[in-house]
């Protein structure tokens, strides 16, 4: 199977859409061997920072000398993304064959029943069958959507990490703090190491109250460990980890910046003391970790461009604080696109427009699940003060727009808008 064949074959499991449940997933693994049972397994969770913790916990480990695997999900450019072993991600070849594997046992299954399994339930059986076959000796595996009924809940686990929790996809998961805290301290298993990040009260309870139903203790954010911050600047940051009597000093972070970002190095290395002897010439090494699209700034010549991943009101708060590096003179136009389902109202009051002379409206690549535009905007002016806003053509439109005017720009409200972003400014190579 060729790889151009693979992309064409996967995008037909995106028509079952998200469906959460356990079986699918579970008779996929019977049926390939169950690749999982000699993984050291890394689960993590979360409304945001998912993703950014499991890349500084990959990071690290890979410093310490392991190989170690990392599944996140959706990936921006490339669905080579979701597969990478120390920071590579898999080969169009190897993909490819992995995926005629995963391909074969959907077919075994289907001979006796009907079985119709989702784009992530094949993605995460791939990840698996890769993860195995290169002997990986960690997983970093993010969950998709929630935890409990999450296709990544199936399999066994070393340590278990809560990134944060906030309101997002609550036709899934419902509409209280609570009800998504025990989505995702579902993942939390008998036996686990267990490190919760920077959550609510109400919802550290839940977490708390599924420790102690299962018999296994939690570091948490703030009582166990923590981190100071010493300086934050478009250059990096720099801050002391402290758990106990434990402190590493003037840690730094070059290529992820925001405060946000020392809060998630500190979860990671947290993690990494639950499971390893802790070297600090390993720790160090989350100087050196990136994340694309999460507040990522590049230069194109006499424009400054800011790319962010933020795409509900929780992470929109944090791309307004991380707007604050640049200082109060510096002026930004806003490209902005959200999906329908996001809350985008309150995303929207999170914008700070005193920042920008001008916002426009786009629709992200996601056709049936994109806000129009239009309705969009409308949105916005009510909220935008005297700041201009537009309905754009086009997200490319709109780059060469303001680029051809030596206008500073930021992107932000959708994963895929930022994925998008990457690739017209060409930052996506070999895709």
């Amino acid at each position: 199977m060729t790889y151009q064949q693979f992309l064409s074959e996967i995008s037909t499991y995106r028509k079952f859409g998200i469906r959460l449940g356990l079986g699918n997933i579970r008779r996929l693994m019977d049926v390939l061997g169950s690749p999982q049972k000699n993984l050291k397994i890394i689960h993590v969770a979360g409304t945001n920072g998912k993703g950014s913790v499991s890349n500084f916990l990959m990071t690290i480990l890979s410093a310490y000398g392991f190989k170690t695997g990392l599944f996140t999900s959706p990936h921006l450019c490339s669905v080579r993304e979701r597969f990478i072993i120390n920071g590579n991600p898999v080969s169009r070849e190897k993909i490819s064959d992995v995926y005629r594997l995963v391909k074969k046992a959907c077919e075994k299954i289907g001979k006796n029943r009907d079985f119709s399994p989702t784009y992530f339930e094949v993605m995460t059986a791939m990840a698996m069958v890769y993860f195995a076959s290169e002997k990986a000796d960690y997983v970093v595996l993010e969950t998709g959507l929630g935890g409990r009924l999450d296709a990544t809940n199936i399999f066994p686990d070393v340590l278990c990490i809560i990134t944060t929790i906030a309101k997002d996809h609550t036709e899934h998961l419902g509409d209280s703090i609570t009800g998504i805290a025990y989505e995702k301290a579902a993942i939390i298993k008998r036996g686990s190491k267990v490190v919760v990040g920077n959550v609510p009260p109400a919802a550290l309870k839940v977490i708390e109250r599924t420790c102690k139903k299962l018999k296994v203790s939690h570091k948490g954010w703030g009582r166990d460990y923590k981190a100071d911050l010493k300086g934050s600047a478009l250059k990096g940051s720099t801050f002391d980890f402290k758990a106990g009597d434990l402190k590493i000093k003037n840690l730094e972070l070059k290529k992820a910046i925001g405060a946000n970002q020392v809060e998630n190095a500190s979860v990671a290395i947290m993690g990494i003391k639950e499971i390893l002897p802790l070297e600090e010439k390993y720790i160090r090494s989350v100087k050196r970790a990136f994340w694309p699209g999460r507040f990522e700034i590049l230069r194109r010549k006499n424009s400054t461009i800011v790319i962010d991943c933020a795409h509900n009101p929780q992470g929109m708060m944090t791309f307004r604080q991380n707007l604050t590096l640049f200082g109060k003179k510096t002026k930004f136009a806003l490209i902005f696109g959200v999906l329908k389902d996001k809350d985008y109202r309150k995303m929207i009051k999170e914008i700070p427009f005193e920042r920008f002379n001008s916002v426009t409206a786009v629709v992200p690549p996601v056709p049936d699940r994109a806000l129009n535009a239009g309705i969009l905007a409308g949105v916005l002016r009510k909220e935008s003060g005297c700041v201009p806003v537009k309905e754009g053509e086009s997200l490319e439109e709109a780059i060469k727009y303001y680029l051809s005017r030596k206008t500073n720009i930021a992107v932000a409200g959708s994963l895929f808008l930022a994925g998008e972003t990457r690739k017209i400014l060409k930052l996506c190579p070999g895709i």
